[in-house]
């Protein structure tokens, strides 16, 4: 997999539109989590797909390449990922109103219509992964694709949202690209892509066991609950265990199909959710927080018992009496995920709390469509994978190698990030054992436990119960379940199906956060780990960890402050000034007085002659008030006279918005 650099530079405003609005406001355009605006990358793939059609269509070109360039319908995977393009600083954006004329030369009734626009000059990079070697038909397609676009957002028939994209390390104009990608696709074929059915060769190896570090490049979108009846995807807390061991194996296949086979059989192979655990993709630890799916048992107060500190309680660890809790505060179940750190503190990390991105999408299929997807915005997630010690050093080298993955839904445009595999001795196993009576008793279920079918228990608690001691965990002395129904397809065709389509049988679930306490201590954790509870160990179903303890605080999430900056030179100038002569610099109308004096004239000579004046023939107390500024003025007068003018009427306007500042202070 290659990376590939991109700019996306802005010649004319652009409305790339979410669908979203407000009251004044019909469109906004897209924001991430910190309220930054950005250029999405369904957007730019929609864009290369239509100019690429065009280009495949007037050549006569093969379109199965476009199919494996950007997928085809109701395909599960691309040659190319997509990201979304983001501006280096932040971007003060702009509203359009237009309205529609009526045949009387008037404006039409009710035909106002406001959008918020991204002002021209502002630029975006992003980056492509690109599944081919440079060079060959796939790389050049996504090239020359890229650079077709010459327009971004809406409005793009009426000059709105022109840009230039440019391609790191690219010399090659469109039209060479296109030369020779018509010169190599006459030898292209479409590569095989039938899984092979080979029987699993590793048997009778030892566990090698990985902490594993997730670093999302962009939003992730894990679909907890079917669609049904409604146009909204809302992604759960969680990579889902299933998408986790189906990104490792799709990496370990690309390499070796018999490997991976051999391991996704392998009674030695299971891989836990990743979950999060900070909102800095980027923070360096050496000690990764040990992540648990929050127990069904745990609970918080409804309110701070003080200064915003919670009660926490758990059931399942010690009993406890609600009601000398937390006076006037009842406590609630919790969702979310406890975070135990090295030092041995607890955090409990609330879904509610974690932050959430909502884009809204048209699709052309036959009628528009709108829907909208909620994804968790980038983070940084943990959790942990169990392999077969004949493929643990062959997957350290590849992923050390090349880190990237992508997980969830749209996986071309969002999904996708660098995932770390850290080895974990047997021993160090004892982590995932935090307390005394907790440590091998109380297990919290961490991915669905499949129920099998006939007749079962009457209550959840039952089930769980009865699965547990079926396998072989032990006898169970209490235990707290809910349970579900699962729907779900794979493009292997592997398990019980409905029909002859590729959807699964409907299974009938014990959800995660269920909890279990055993009568006596396992004595071996790891194989406990490794079996898991029930079957389905293909669909990544029996995952369990020892409960973390008990939450001591609630994870206080980093407060993003926003600073617009400008992209505007003269603002830059004007920021600079305003900062050095605050207190002890010239008054908003000596500073207007010489912004006049620039303005006359082919020139600034109007404009120096008068600081000559002030600096020379008036009194100290005027020399004194512009000598704090005279070193920034001389090199800003070596400018041009519009950057001048434009910069001298800012640093006015911010001088007029201080002095109004102090005054309603003062009273």
């Amino acid at each position: 997999m290659r990376t590939i650099t991109y700019s996306v530079k802005l010649s004319s405003d652009a409305e790339p539109g979410t669908g979203l609005g407000t009251e004044s406001i019909n469109d906004l355009v897209p924001r991430d989590s910190n309220g930054h605006a950005y250029l999405p990358a369904t957007h730019l793939k929609g864009l290369m797909r239509q100019h690429l059609s065009t280009a495949f269509a007037s050549r006569g070109w093969d379109r199965d390449l476009l199919d494996v360039v950007l997928g085809a319908e109701g395909a599960v995977q691309s040659a190319v990922r997509i990201s979304d393009a983001r501006s280096k600083a932040n971007i003060r954006t702009r509203t359009i109103s237009r309205t529609a004329i009526s045949e009387h030369g008037t404006a039409s009734s009710g035909s106002l219509r406001t959008t918020e626009a991204i002002p021209a000059m502002t630029e975006f990079t992003g980056t492509l992964q690109v599944d081919a070697p440079s060079g060959e038909a796939v790389d050049l397609a996504t090239r020359l694709g890229l650079q077709l676009i010459s327009a971004v957002g809406g409005g793009r028939n009426r000059g709105g949202g022109a840009c230039r994209i440019e391609i790191k390390d690219e010399k090659r104009l469109p039209g060479e690209l296109l030369i020779e990608l018509d010169r190599v696709i006459k030898t292209w074929k479409k590569p095989d892509t039938t899984m092979p059915k080979i029987a699993a060769t590793l048997t009778g190896v030892k566990t090698v066991w990985f902490a594993l570090v997730f670093r999302a490049d962009g939003p992730i979108c894990c679909p907890e609950t079917p669609v049904v009846g409604v146009n909204h995807l809302r992604s759960g807390i969680s990579i889902p265990a299933s998408a986790v061991q189906g990104a490792v194996l799709t990496r370990l296949n690309a390499l070796d199909s018999s490997i991976a086979s051999a391991c996704f059989a392998s009674q030695h192979f299971r891989c836990w959710p990743l979950l999060p655990t900070s909102t800095d993709t980027e923070v360096q630890q050496t000690e990764v927080p040990i992540a648990v799916c929050v127990s069904l048992t745990h609970k918080i107060s409804k309110l701070p018992v003080s200064n915003n500190v919670y009660a926490f309680k758990d059931e399942a660890i010690e009993p406890y009496k609600w009601v000398l809790v937390a006076e006037g505060s009842p406590l609630k179940g919790s969702t979310g995920v406890l975070l135990r750190h090295a030092n041995g503190k607890i955090d409990l990390w609330r879904s509610g709390d974690m932050p959430r991105m909502i884009t809204a999408h048209g699709v052309h299929a036959g009628e528009r469509n709108l829907f909208s997807v909620e994804s968790l915005a980038p983070m940084l997630f943990s959790g942990i994978m169990a392999v077969p010690e004949a493929v643990a050093t062959t997957m350290e080298k590849m992923f050390a190698a090349d880190p990237f993955i992508a997980v969830g839904k749209s996986r071309t445009v969002r999904g996708g990030g660098r995932l770390e595999l850290r080895r974990v001795e047997s021993a160090d196993l004892a982590k995932w054992q935090p307390g005394p009576r907790q440590a091998s008793q109380v297990f919290v279920v961490q991915s669905p436990l499949e129920l099998p079918e006939g007749d079962l228990p009457s209550s959840a608690s039952e089930m769980l119960t009865k699965l547990v001691q079926d396998s072989g965990l032990g006898q169970v002395s209490e235990a707290y379940a809910t349970t579900q129904v699962l729907f779900g397809w794979n493009r292997a065709a592997q398990g019980k199906r409905v029909g002859d389509t590729q959807r699964l049988h409907a299974s009938r679930v014990i959800s995660p956060g269920s909890v279990f306490v055993l009568q006596t201590p396992v004595k071996d954790l790891e194989a406990v780990l490794l079996k898991g509870v029930g079957g389905a160990r293909e669909r990544g179903f029996g995952a369990v960890l020892p409960h973390p303890g008990v939450a001591g605080g609630k994870f206080v999430r980093p407060i993003h402050v926003r600073s617009v900056k400008s992209v505007d030179e003269a603002g830059k100038w004007a920021f600079q000034l305003h900062r050095e002569s605050q207190g002890e610099g010239p008054t908003p109308s000596q500073i207007g007085a010489l912004a006049a004096k620039a303005a006359q004239g082919p020139d600034l000579s109007k404009a120096k002659e008068h600081m000559d004046i002030q600096q020379k023939t008036r009194s100290a107390r005027f020399a004194d008030v512009w000598s704090v500024v005279k070193s920034r003025l001389d090199e800003l007068f070596k400018r041009d006279k519009e950057l001048v003018c434009r910069t001298l009427r800012t640093w006015q306007d911010l001088a007029i918005s201080h002095r109004e500042k102090e005054t309603r202070g003062s009273k």
